[in-house]
C-alpha cells in the first residue's frame, strides 16, 4: 500500500513539475491575449474600441493551487475618457495561454486615441511582441528579460525626424529596470528596437 502511495504522489509530482516546464512565457501570454481581444470583437462579445483605442497591456503570473486554476492575468486597457477612467478587459489563460475567461471593466470612451493608417493599435501591439517572442534569439539578446519576465507595454503614436508616423512600444519587465522600446511603421512593419 505505501508503495502504491509513493507511485501515486511521484506521479503527481511528475505532472506537476511538467506543467510548470510546459507554462508560456509572460511575453507570450501577453501576446496570446492581442489574439483573443480580436477574436471577442469578431464575435462582438466587445466593443471595436478594444482594439482601435489599444493603450497598455500588464500582465502576471498567477499561483495556481489546482491544474484548473488560471495560470496568467492580462489586463488590456484603452487610451482614458474624458472622466479619466479608461474601458479595460481582463483576461484568464491557462499555463499555455488558452483563454479561459475575460470581463470587461466599464470605463469612459476614450478620447485623444491616437488614429492609425494600416494596421490598428492592438496589431501594432502585437507585432511589437513577435519583437520580444524572437528578436532576444537573434539580434538583441539584452531583450530577454522582456521575453521571460515582461511586466507590461504602452504604445503611443510618435514622429520621427523625417515626419514619418511610428508606433512606439515601451516594455517594462520585472527583472530589471530599463525600458524596451520598438518601434514599427504604421504598418506594422518593424523599424527598430532598443534598450536602455
Amino acid at each position: 500500500m505505501k508503495k502504491l502511495l509513493l507511485i501515486a504522489l511521484m506521479a503527481t509530482l511528475g505532472r506537476s513539475q511538467a506543467s510548470v516546464a510546459d507554462s508560456i512565457t509572460l511575453s507570450k501570454a501577453a501576446e496570446l491575449s492581442c489574439h483573443r481581444i480580436e477574436r471577442l470583437v469578431t464575435l462582438k462579445k466587445i466593443d471595436a474600441g478594444y482594439e482601435t483605442n489599444f493603450s497598455t497591456l500588464t500582465v502576471v503570473a498567477l499561483q495556481q493551487t489546482q491544474p484548473t486554476d488560471p495560470a496568467f492575468k492580462a489586463v488590456e486597457s484603452q487610451y482614458l475618457g474624458a472622466d479619466g477612467t479608461a474601458a479595460q478587459i481582463e483576461i484568464l489563460m491557462d499555463n499555455q495561454g488558452k483563454p479561459l475567461s475575460f470581463n470587461v471593466i466599464t470605463g469612459a470612451t476614450a478620447v485623444n486615441a491616437p488614429v492609425w493608417t494600416g494596421a490598428d493599435s492592438i496589431n501594432l501591439a502585437e507585432n511589437s511582441l513577435h519583437f520580444v517572442l524572437e528578436g532576444w534569439q537573434t539580434t538583441q539578446p539584452e531583450v530577454k528579460p522582456f521575453y521571460t519576465d515582461m511586466k507590461a507595454m504602452r504604445l503611443f503614436q510618435v514622429t520621427d525626424s523625417s515626419g514619418q508616423v511610428l508606433s512606439k512600444a515601451e516594455f517594462l519587465s520585472y527583472l530589471v529596470g530599463t525600458t524596451l522600446t520598438v518601434y514599427l511603421k504604421t504598418d506594422g512593419t518593424f523599424v527598430s528596437a532598443a534598450v536602455k
